[in-house]
C-alpha cells in the first residue's frame, strides 16, 4: 500500500528527488537484503528499483538518500562497481554522519578497494565517537547506533581479512565492548551475544603475521 502511494507521488512529482527516493526505499523495504540471488542475479522486483535509483543520482547526485539506496540496491549485484563514483561523493557528503561515512565501504570491498574500505570505516567509526563524546547513552538510547555501529565494525574486518590491514584489529574488537554497555530499549544490551552467534568478531581478525586468532 505504501509503496503504491509513493509511486503515485513520484509519478505527480517526477523531479522532487525526495519522491523518488523514498518510492525507491518503499520498494527495498517490501524485499529487505533480498535483492539479489547466490549468483548475483537480480529477483524480479530489483531492475524497478535500480531503474528509479540510477535516474535519481544521475539527476540528483549530491542526495544523500540516494545514493544511500542506491549503493544498496548494486552492492550484492554482478557488477558493484559501478557504484564507485557514487560511493566516493557519499563519503565526503555528510561527513559528521557516521552511517553513510560507512556506506561507501560495501562497493569498494566488492570491488576490491580494500584499502578504501578501511579508510572509509575508519572514518566512520571516529565520527561515532566524535557522537558519544558530545552526547554520552541516556536511557533512551535506541539500537540505532548499536546496529550501525556494529556494521561499521563487520565490514572493517572484512577489510582486514582481505588486506591484512596491521593494527585494525584492536580497533575493530574495542566496538562490541563499547556497544555492549549501552541501554537499549530499557534493557542491557544483547548485542553481545548476537555478536557472538552471527557477527563473529572475535574470530575474525588477524595478527601481526598474518595469522587468523581468537
Amino acid at each position: 500500500m505504501y509503496a503504491g502511494a509513493m509511486k503515485k507521488v513520484h509519478e505527480t512529482f517526477p523531479h522532487s528527488a525526495d519522491a523518488a527516493a523514498l518510492y525507491a526505499d518503499a520498494l527495498m523495504v517490501q524485499h529487505p537484503w533480498d535483492l539479489y540471488d547466490r549468483l548475483y542475479k537480480p529477483k524480479p522486483w530489483t531492475p524497478e528499483i535500480v531503474r528509479v535509483l540510477e535516474q535519481l543520482v544521475r539527476q540528483f547526485p549530491l542526495h544523500p538518500g540516494a545514493s544511500h539506496y542506491y549503493i544498496h540496491a548494486i552492492e550484492g549485484s554482478e557488477h558493484p562497481e559501478k557504484g564507485l563514483a557514487v560511493a566516493k561523493r557519499l563519503g565526503n557528503m555528510m561527513p559528521g554522519l557516521a552511517h553513510l561515512v560507512h556506506m561507501p565501504s560495501h562497493i569498494y570491498i566488492r570491488s576490491g578497494y580494500y584499502a578504501e574500505g578501511i579508510e572509509s570505516n575508519e572514518n566512520a567509526v571516529k565520527g561515532y565517537y566524535q557522537y558519544l563524546s558530545q552526547y554520552p547513552p541516556v536511557d533512551d538510547f535506541t539500537e540505532v547506533v548499536v546496529g550501525f555501529t556494529i556494521a561499521d565494525a563487520e565490514i572493517t574486518n572484512y577489510s582486514t581479512l582481505f588486506n591484512l590491514h596491521k593494527g585494525a584489529e584492536k580497533h575493530v574488537l574495542q566496538i562490541p565492548e563499547d556497544t555492549s554497555l549501552l541501554p537499549i530499549r530499557g534493557g542491557q544490551s544483547q548485542h553481545r551475544e548476537w555478536s557472538r552467534k552471527e557477527s563473529h568478531l572475535d574470530a575474525w581478525v588477524i595478527s601481526r603475521n598474518g595469522d587468523l586468532f581468537l
